[in-house]
């Protein structure tokens, strides 16, 4: 090395820090990538889910809301042209949310309380909602009572 100019020693040496520079860049952007795919993947497989079970519970509280306020105030057209039509909303709403869930990534564990919750949900609908919507609708508010109590 004592034969070379220092300009080429220079030379040589900035050129390797240069390599060794990019190198430990490449290095990080790498690193970076693989840790935003896996944040995308939280995002995608638990954020966007959580969401979707929020908005699921929010619709059941609203529908378990309007039926009961519609015993509160017994005005016939509230009753009729509002509680009823924003129970079956949101119970159409609901099914189209749970399916979009059902789509994601669940873990076993989650399946199984999923499944669990699917079939309580069908029979809440089925014995709570539809006959509480129809009580709604026929202006029969001790049926209506009856079904929310019990």
């Amino acid at each position: 090395m004592n034969q070379f100019k220092i300009s080429t020693r220079l030379i040589v040496l900035i050129g390797s820090m240069a390599v060794l520079l990019i190198a430990i860049g490449l290095t990080g952007l790498l690193g970076i990538s693989r840790s935003n795919a896996a944040l995308q993947t939280v995002y995608a497989d638990r954020t966007v889910p959580m969401g979707q079970i929020a908005e699921i519970q929010q619709l059941l509280l609203r529908n378990r809301l309007a039926i009961v306020n519609s015993l509160i105030d017994q005005q016939p057209q509230f009753t009729q042209a509002n509680a009823a039509d924003e129970v079956e909303a949101n119970t159409a709403r609901i099914g189209k949310v749970w399916a979009n869930y059902m789509a994601t990534y669940l873990t076993s564990e989650e399946s199984a309380l999923a499944k669990k919750f699917d079939e309580e949900r069908s029979r809440f609908v089925q014995e709570g909602l539809r006959p509480a919507v129809a009580a709604l609708r026929s202006s029969d508010m001790g049926e209506t009572h009856r079904i929310v109590v019990e």
